[in-house]
């Protein structure tokens, strides 16, 4: 950044794009799920969620080709006009009550852009932070960013909580959703007309580097998911009531809430050391980061060696609570800050292949996983099954934390300055 008007410029502007984003993403994803079951009915979930991997990674692969060689404003022109219009037409066909929403293949499309959705627009908009900032500056906004995004959470859901009340929910949930959508597309708009300053040319890296990439999200990702499988096959022996089963889920989601404060407090902190110090220490700060989600992961597999009990089920919730919020941060600083060492001009292509297609197959790899343990007893039978795939998955994560220091610890190349060249 040339000084701190830019600076701030761009940090304002980030956090309007991340909150406009959270909003809509908030509402889209009850909404794709309420509309999905009132008009097909709830068994055919798990139908439409197989269907999503190859339509996610499908959309990835026209986002990777449109914008290859760091031309994000290319995605942005494309996906967000597009996602305003798909969500009006869905608002539009739902006032005048029209026979087409009741046509399966129309609920699936619906349900199915919902989901790529959620997935493209945060793509596009971290991806274009990785394209705009430094790694510096990146490293002291970005935990900052996260923080204040927590408390998104409180005017979404006073709108959503009014708009149920209103005859018209769906079509106000759609027009808020393409309105958020619209506004994420201005402020960008805005943004790229500024001159926002040095940007980072980054390493030609080989391929090496995006794999372990890929391996680091992946393993993490992956393994990450087995410990709340198995919390929750815990809770549904402890709780077979599903009122109380809820409540304390309900409660598990407050509690992780409250410490994702604490831990953004941290990772300011966290932040502020890789600010000071530079990529050199980004493995440090990484190996840091993955040891405490590793002892949290232990904590929530360990918790019921020898009976399932309420006690053991809060311990295990403690284990689940200390590796979600710390997989949080993880993904906020670890992961977005080592796309730092990245080509600029082929950032966004990293992040597009690793947010999106890979994201993708670590949900779908997740859920086959899960299901077909079931066949084989309950998934508490299944904890030490499930602790070996979780322990397996993370070292395999701390290799790509590995292979990634082997570029970032002698630092980054300098900046160079945009009135030389600014890609998109």
């Amino acid at each position: 950044m040339k000084n701190t008007r830019q600076s701030l410029i761009l940090f304002f502007g980030m956090l309007l794009m991340l909150f406009f984003t959270f909003f809509g993403q908030t509402i889209l994803r009850d909404l794709k799920e309420l509309f999905l079951i009132s008009k097909l009915g709830v068994e055919r979930i798990p139908e439409l969620r197989m269907m999503d991997l190859p339509l996610t990674i499908m959309a990835g692969l026209i986002l990777l080709v449109i914008s290859w060689g760091g031309k994000v404003h290319r995605g942005f022109f494309v996906f967000f006009p597009l996602n305003t219009i798909v969500l009006v037409v869905f608002g539009i066909l739902s006032y005048f009550q029209s026979p087409l929403l009741y046509k399966p293949s129309v609920v699936s499309g619906f349900y199915h852009w919902a989901n790529i959705s959620l997935v493209l627009s945060v793509a596009l908009i971290w991806g274009f932070a990785n394209q705009t900032y430094t790694f510096s500056v990146a490293a002291i906004q970005y935990p900052i960013l996260a923080f204040l995004l927590t408390y998104a959470v409180l005017p979404t859901g006073m709108f959503a909580h009014w708009a149920n009340t209103t005859p018209l929910s769906f079509e106000i949930f759609c027009i808020a959703v393409a309105t958020t959508s619209l506004l994420t597309l201005f402020v960008y708009f805005v943004m790229n007309r500024i001159d926002l300053g040095v940007i980072e040319i980054g390493s030609i890296v080989s391929w090496g580097y995006w794999v372990a990439l890929a391996v680091l999200v992946f393993g993490i990702k992956y393994g990450s998911f087995f410990p709340i499988i198995f919390l929750k096959g815990i809770l549904k022996e402890v709780y077979p009531d599903p009122s109380n089963y809820n409540a304390y889920l309900l409660a598990l989601t407050t509690l992780k809430a409250n410490w994702l404060v604490i831990t953004g407090v941290f990772g300011i902190f966290v932040g502020f050391f890789l600010y000071k110090t530079g990529a050199s220490y980004w493995a440090i700060v990484g190996r840091l980061l993955w040891i405490v989600m590793f002892v949290g992961g232990l904590i929530a597999f360990y918790s019921t060696v020898t009976s399932i009990t309420a006690e053991g089920a809060w311990v295990g919730t403690i284990g689940n609570v200390l590796l979600a919020v710390f997989l949080a941060l993880f993904m906020i600083i670890a992961k977005e800050l080592a796309y730092f060492g990245i080509e600029h001009r082929h950032r966004f292509s990293a992040k597009i292949i690793v947010d999106v297609i890979v994201y993708s197959l670590v949900a779908t790899a997740s859920a086959f996983t899960s299901s077909a343990t079931l066949t084989w007893g309950s998934i508490v039978l299944n904890r030490n099954l499930f602790a070996v795939i979780f322990v397996v998955s993370f070292l395999i994560g701390l290799a790509g934390i590995y292979r990634i220091h082997k570029d970032l610890k002698f630092g980054l190349p300098g900046p160079y300055s945009s009135s030389l060249k600014r890609p998109e």
